[in-house]
C-alpha cells in the first residue's frame, strides 16, 4: 500500500515539477554611443522596457562592445564624439569582413540643420537619423523598423551562411554556386548526350572587373556583382540554371535550348547590361560583359572539362577582341560570310524535309517555324527593325499550333 501511494504521489507531482515558467524570448539589444551621460540616460528611457539596452561613451568602446556582442540588432551614435567619432565608427563598421556588421542598421542621432554632418554620414553608410530632441513615439517606432531590418538580415545572413557551408549557395549574391553548377552541369550534360538532347550555357564574364576594383574598392565590386545577379535573374527564363563561378565570371544554362536561343539570350543580357545604369556614389559607371556560348550537340563536348575549357577559350577570344561581344562560335569573323552562304545553300535541303506530306511533315515545319522566330527575334534587337509585336502575333499563332500538334 505504501509503495501505492508513493507511486500516485510521484504520479501527481511529476506534472508539477514540469510546469516551470518557460523561458521568454530574447529581448532585441540596442547599442547606444555618446560622450554624454545625460543623452544617453533619456534614450534608455525612451527604449527600456522594450529594448534591452548597451552603452558606450565613445566610438571606440563601442566598437569593442558591438564586437564582443553578437546579440546587438542596432546601433545609435552620436556624431561627435572624443577618441573615435561616429563618421569613423561607421566607416569602420561598413569594411569588416562578417557580413552581420556590414549590414547592422546604424542610425545617427543629429540636428535637424545639420545637413553637412547628414550627407558626410550618408556616403559612409549611415542607415538612418533621429533628431534632436528625442521624441517618444517617432523614436520608438523608428527603432522598431530598424529593429526589425536587423533581425531579419540576420536571419537570413545566418540561412546564407549554412547554405553556404553546405556548398550550394554563392554567399556574395545568393546564386547558385560555383560547385553545385559543377555538380549539376556534370548530370544536365549526361542526360543531354543519352536523350540527344539540347543544352546551351551562356558564360558573362564583367569586362575591366579587377581594374574597376582597384579604383573604387571592394565595397563596389561585390555590389556590383549582387547588380549583375539581378539583371541575370530578371531576364533568364523560370526554367534556367544561374550560378556564380569565380570572380565575376557567370553561368546560365539552358536545358533543351540550342544555340540559337542561346544567342538571343546572350544578347539580350549583353544589351541590358550595357544600356542600364549601375550607380555607385551617386555617378552612373558605365558596365559592359564580354560573353560566350558553348552547345552540346554543336560542340566537341564529351565531358564538364571539355565543357569549361571551351568556355574558357572563347571567353578569353571576345575579352582579347575588345569586350561588350558574345563569341557564339570558333569560326573566324572573316568566314563568317561564308558561313551564311552555306547555310543559304542548305535551305533547300531543310525545305525538303519540312515539306513531306502529313503529320510527320507538319511537325517538322512547326520546328523550323520556332528556329526563324528566333532568328526575327535576334534580328529585331540587333537592326532594330520595330517587328516586336509582330513577332508576338506570329509567336502565338504558331503557339496555338504547335500545342495542336501535340510537340513535346
Amino acid at each position: 500500500m505504501r509503495t501505492n501511494l508513493k507511486q500516485k504521489i510521484a504520479k501527481r507531482a511529476a506534472p508539477v515539477r514540469a510546469l516551470k515558467k518557460p523561458a521568454g524570448p530574447t529581448i532585441p539589444r540596442v547599442l547606444i554611443i555618446d560622450d554624454s551621460k545625460l543623452a544617453r540616460a533619456a534614450i534608455r528611457m525612451v527604449l527600456e522596457g522594450e529594448f534591452e539596452v548597451v552603452e558606450a561613451e565613445d566610438g571606440e568602446q563601442g566598437w569593442k562592445v558591438l564586437r564582443g556582442d553578437d546579440r546587438i540588432r542596432v546601433v545609435i551614435t552620436d556624431a561627435n564624439m572624443p577618441v573615435l567619432d561616429g563618421y569613423g565608427l561607421i566607416e569602420r563598421i561598413r569594411q569588416q569582413p562578417e557580413e552581420w556588421l556590414r549590414r547592422i542598421p546604424i542610425v545617427m542621432v543629429t540636428s535637424a540643420e545639420e545637413k553637412a554632418a547628414r550627407a558626410r554620414a550618408l556616403e559612409l553608410g549611415v542607415t538612418d537619423f533621429f533628431n534632436k530632441p528625442v521624441y517618444k513615439t517617432v523614436f520608438l517606432d523608428k527603432v522598431r523598423t530598424h529593429m526589425h531590418l536587423g533581425q531579419t538580415t540576420r536571419k537570413l545572413i545566418e540561412t546564407s551562411t549554412a547554405l553556404a557551408a553546405e556548398g550550394a549557395i554563392d554567399t556574395i549574391t545568393q546564386l547558385n554556386s560555383q560547385r553545385y553548377f559543377l555538380e549539376r552541369i556534370a548530370q544536365d550534360l549526361a542526360y543531354a548526350k543519352r536523350h540527344a538532347q539540347n543544352l546551351s550555357s551562356i558564360f558573362l564574364e564583367v569586362d575591366q572587373y579587377d581594374e574597376l576594383g582597384r579604383l573604387h574598392g571592394d565595397e563596389l565590386t561585390e555590389r556590383l556583382l549582387c547588380w549583375i545577379a539581378e539583371q541575370l535573374k530578371e531576364t533568364a527564363r523560370t526554367e534556367d540554371t544561374i550560378a556564380r563561378m569565380q570572380g565575376s565570371r557567370f553561368v546560365v544554362t539552358m536545358i533543351n535550348s540550342g544555340r540559337l536561343e542561346a544567342a538571343v539570350l546572350g544578347d539580350r543580357l549583353r544589351k541590358l547590361i550595357t544600356s542600364a545604369e549601375f550607380m555607385h556614389q551617386n555617378t552612373a559607371i558605365p558596365i559592359t560583359v564580354s560573353l560566350c556560348l558553348v552547345c552540346v550537340g554543336r560542340d566537341p563536348i564529351d565531358t564538364v572539362d571539355d565543357f569549361l575549357d571551351l568556355a574558357e577559350r572563347r571567353l578569353t577570344r571576345a575579352k582579347a577582341d575588345g569586350g561588350n561581344r558574345m563569341i557564339s562560335g570558333d569560326t573566324p569573323e572573316t568566314q563568317m560570310d561564308d558561313a551564311i552562304k552555306n547555310l543559304v545553300m542548305n535551305i533547300d535541303d531543310v525545305l525538303q524535309i519540312a515539306l513531306l506530306d502529313g503529320e510527320s511533315g507538319n511537325r517538322n515545319l512547326a520546328r523550323l517555324a520556332e528556329r526563324a522566330v528566333v532568328i526575327l527575334e535576334l534580328a529585331d534587337g540587333n537592326l532594330q527593325t520595330d517587328m516586336a509585336d509582330g513577332i508576338r502575333y506570329i509567336k502565338a499563332k504558331l503557339g496555338k499550333a504547335i500545342k495542336d500538334l501535340d510537340i513535346g
